[in-house]
């Protein structure tokens, strides 16, 4: 297992949810949710999209999980950085296991060559001035 300072420590995993996002903001709602706890599904069957829209997935087939952050030094007019961090992290990641033209087609997608591997959804939820959380 990797080491991590707090992201991964705390990891709750599902056969079978409706959607990952769903679930971890409602236990960063209640404030049962550690900062950098990861909720990781083997299904979900209401992925959610940009927009409303649906994001679907065969069962065991996607990399299906969300991770509860509370960003206390980022300011909520400055929310997109956390999009940023992520997606360049992803393709850092891409970028050094293989050997394809990698990028962002921004806001929230990661190509590989001309296929679209990912999709990321981030829902900020605030508290006056302040982030509560970020899924």
């Amino acid at each position: 297992m990797l080491e991590t300072l707090y992201i991964g420590k705390n990891i709750i995993e599902l056969d079978v949810v409706d959607s990952t996002n769903n679930y971890a903001s409602k236990l960063a709602a209640k404030q049962e949710a550690l900062d950098g706890t990861v909720v990781v599904a083997h299904f979900q069957g209401e992925g959610k999209g940009q927009r409303g829209s649906v994001w679907s997935s065969e069962p065991g087939k996607n990399l299906t999980f969300s991770l509860v952050l509370n960003p206390k030094r980022v300011v909520p007019s400055e929310a997109f950085v956390i999009s940023k961090i992520v997606s360049l992290a992803i393709c850092k990641y891409l970028d050094s296991v293989i050997d394809e033209y990698v990028f962002i087609k921004w806001p929230n997608d990661i190509y590989v060559g001309e296929k679209k591997i990912c999709g990321i959804l981030i829902e900020n939820q605030f508290k006056g001035n302040n982030f509560e959380y970020a899924i």
